[in-house]
């Protein structure tokens, strides 16, 4: 995904409403966001040797959205309801 799709998505809600990760899995687990970075951050913090990252594209930028703290079980109908606006 990219951030403009992302920001685009995020448009029609209120700019005050609190944003949660919801893992997708058989037992999903909500978080709350802790945070962005960009890999250039990231690289300009740790020098450009980080291994971690699958390949991109040259040129190419990743984001990362980071967890925070975990609120328990996530709600399994976010999914559904998402899938069902497709």
């Amino acid at each position: 995904m990219k951030v403009g799709h992302l920001l685009h998505m995020l448009a029609e809600y209120p700019r005050n409403a609190e944003v949660r990760f919801v893992t997708r899995s058989p037992w999903p687990v909500e978080h709350g966001v802790a945070g962005v970075v960009s890999k250039a951050e990231i690289e300009a913090f740790l020098g450009p040797r980080d291994e971690d990252e699958a390949p991109l594209a040259p040129g190419a930028e990743s984001v990362y959205v980071l967890e925070s703290r975990s609120y328990g079980i996530g709600r399994h109908a976010a999914w559904v309801a998402m899938e069902s606006y497709r």
